[in-house]
């Protein structure tokens, strides 16, 4: 049993893993468009944004879920309820520290679209 809850886990680290490098190459990619006149656009910046903002959620959205899950049965106590408003309001904090820190990489949005 823990052999595989040690697996599947370790499947869904390499398959975020990937999924977050292909997101970072995409926000790579459209700013290498920013710039030249035939090829740049508002696009570029919003498609820049939503990979931005994609590149955020993972350690947030993880928090948020379990939070919500502790939270849901009927029979959760007061301490548990409060613990889990206490992780959704961390989740939303981590998510927009994580949207701003993924704002300020190297060539990410606000290097390259606000220059």
């Amino acid at each position: 049993m823990f052999l595989l809850i040690f697996l599947h886990r370790k499947l869904l680290s390499k398959l975020l893993s990937k999924l977050l490098s292909k997101l970072l190459s995409k926000l790579q990619r459209c700013s290498r468009q920013v710039g030249r006149v035939k090829q740049d656009s508002i696009l570029h910046t919003l498609k820049a944004l939503i990979y931005t903002a994609l590149l955020a959620l993972p350690a947030g959205l993880t928090l948020l879920i379990i939070s919500w899950a502790i939270k849901l049965p009927n029979t959760a106590s007061n301490m548990s309820v409060e613990l889990a408003n206490a992780g959704i309001y961390t989740a939303i904090s981590l998510i927009s520290v994580q949207f701003l820190k993924v704002l300020c990489i190297e060539k990410g949005v606000s290097e390259v679209h606000f220059e």
